[in-house]
C-alpha cells in the first residue's frame, strides 16, 4: 500500500491516507488510528480475569466439598460398627490336616489379635502351599496351638461383619498374607500379634529339649 494510498480509520470509518498523522474526523495520530482496537484490549483482559478468578474459585470451593464429602464417607466406614452376632466362636477351627499334626513333631504357636475387628487366620505351608490350619479369633483374644515343624506363612483376614468360611467377610475385609516366612523348628516357635491395620508383630518362643520328653 503506497503513502498516498487511501483508508479507512478503523475507529470512525473515515477515509484517511497513510502517511496523513491524524484521523481529520477522530484526530487521533496514525498509528492510533490503526491500531485503535488496542486501545479496547485492557478492558477486555480485566473481563477475562474476573471471570478466569470467578472459575478458579468455583473449582476451589468445588474441590474442598468433595473432599469433605470423602472423609465423611471414609470415617463412617472406619466407625462401622462390629457385628458380634455374625461372628463364629472365639478360636473356632475350621480345618485342620489332622494327620500331619497327629504324625509329626509340634512346635507352639500363640495367636494374639488388636481391637474393632474380627480375624480369620490360615496358617500355609510355604513348600507344599497347604493350609495346616484355620481358625477364627474375636477381638482382642488369642489363641494357643502348636502346629507340625516346618515353614509357614501366614493368611489372614480382618472384618467387622462375617459372611461364612467361603466368603469370609467379604468385600469389605481386608486381607493380608504375612511377609516374613515363619520357621517352627523343635526349639523354637512363635507368639503373634496381628494389629487392626493388618501389621504383624511376633517374637520367638525359645523351647526347652525337656518340654518334648
Amino acid at each position: 500500500m503506497g503513502d498516498n494510498e487511501a483508508s479507512r480509520c478503523k475507529r470512525c470509518d473515515n477515509w484517511v491516507y497513510d502517511g496523513s498523522p491524524l484521523c481529520p474526523n477522530c484526530l487521533k495520530r496514525h498509528n492510533q488510528v490503526y491500531n485503535h482496537s488496542i486501545e479496547l484490549q485492557p478492558q477486555i483482559d480485566d473481563d477475562s480475569k474476573t471471570k478466569n478468578t470467578t472459575w478458579i474459585k468455583f473449582i476451589f470451593i468445588l474441590t474442598i466439598l468433595v473432599f469433605l464429602v470423602l472423609i465423611f464417607v471414609f470415617s463412617n466406614f472406619n466407625k462401622k460398627e462390629i457385628n458380634i452376632v455374625s461372628f463364629p466362636k472365639n478360636a473356632q477351627v475350621f480345618q485342620f490336616d489332622e494327620i500331619l499334626f497327629n504324625t509329626q513333631t509340634n512346635s507352639p504357636l500363640k495367636v494374639e489379635t488388636d481391637e474393632d475387628y474380627g480375624y480369620y487366620v490360615r496358617i500355609v505351608n510355604v513348600e507344599t502351599n497347604h493350609s495346616v490350619i484355620s481358625f477364627f479369633l474375636h477381638p482382642n483374644s488369642h489363641y494357643e496351638l502348636s502346629i507340625p515343624i516346618g515353614n509357614y506363612r501366614l493368611y489372614y483376614g480382618l472384618g467387622k461383619e462375617w459372611i461364612n468360611h467361603d466368603s469370609l467377610f467379604g468385600e469389605e475385609g481386608l486381607y493380608f498374607k504375612s511377609k516374613y516366612i515363619y520357621v517352627f523348628t523343635e526349639k523354637m516357635g512363635y507368639e503373634i500379634k496381628i494389629r487392626k491395620n493388618g501389621v504383624i508383630e511376633y517374637d520367638e518362643l525359645k523351647i526347652n529339649a525337656l518340654d518334648y520328653e
